[in-house]
């Protein structure tokens, strides 16, 4: 698990198909502008369903505890070392290209 604790705070979600794969995404920003994504992705009318925190092009096992110990916050727990390579090349492309048209779509809706 990634050391110390950041705040991360939610700063969208998107849905769509990419390839094969449907692929969600909640984007979170901490206090320092640093972005990462949870990923949920899976290749339509297939098993199984894939969770992950992607930063950057970097793919990481997530866990995520919601009302964590009945407060009203959510614990995320992201593991290193990154499982990037692990990933087949096909879904992990699907993912970045989400990534990438969500990103260019907050950047025009900035202007």
């Amino acid at each position: 698990m990634q050391e110390g604790s950041t705040r991360w705070n939610k700063a969208g979600h998107h849905k769509g198909m990419f390839g094969d794969y449907t692929v969600m995404g909640f984007k979170y920003r901490d206090g320092e502008g640093r972005i990462g994504w949870h990923i949920t992705s899976w290749r339509t009318g297939f098993d199984p369903v894939h969770d992950y925190w992607v930063a950057g092009r970097d793919f990481h096992s997530v866990s995520i505890h919601y009302f964590y110990k009945g407060a009203p916050l959510n614990l995320i727990e992201i593991y290193d070392p990154p499982i990037t390579a692990g990933i087949e090349a096909e879904e992990r492309d699907a993912v970045l290209r989400a990534i990438g048209e969500w990103e260019e779509i907050r950047v025009v809706a900035d202007l």
